[in-house]
């Protein structure tokens, strides 16, 4: 092989892979998501609304960012961080009293996450919560 036709033959391979790249690029920019766990990194499905009943908590755990999810007795579906506000400890529900409390140092917070007892020197953040055709969605931020 010659060396201008090895040349011609490396700079033709090189420009169709780069254009396969860009190509590739392109295509998932423009592609539709395909679930509804793709509808933003800020967003966790929680399940289908009638999965938790009325008066219920359910513990979500999504990569660093634990949440609780409650349906009050009003049908109002709420979300709460499951992070302490004092040292960082997870929450646990307490079903009888109907409140979180603390396994670390005894704080405890009512269902909408205001502080009752303890250290927490804050009340526990409140999630945005979506409901979109009988599914719960919360929104981390």
């Amino acid at each position: 092989m010659e060396r201008r036709s090895f040349f011609k033959w490396l700079f033709t391979t090189v420009a169709a892979l780069w254009t396969a790249g860009v190509m590739g690029v392109i295509y998932k920019y423009l592609k539709s998501p395909e679930t509804p766990a793709s509808l933003g990194g800020n967003l966790v499905r929680v399940g289908p609304v009638e999965e938790l009943p009325v008066g219920s908590c359910q513990f979500v755990e999504h990569e660093r960012h634990p949440i609780w999810v409650l349906r009050l007795p009003s049908n109002e579906v709420i979300a709460v961080s499951a992070i302490c506000t004092h040292f960082h400890c997870v929450l646990n529900w307490d079903d009888g009293a109907k409140i979180f409390r603390c396994p670390c140092h005894q704080g405890s917070f009512d269902q909408y996450g205001n502080v009752l007892t303890g250290p927490p020197p804050a009340p526990l953040p409140k999630l945005a919560v979506e409901l979109r055709r009988g599914e719960v969605y919360v929104r981390l931020s």
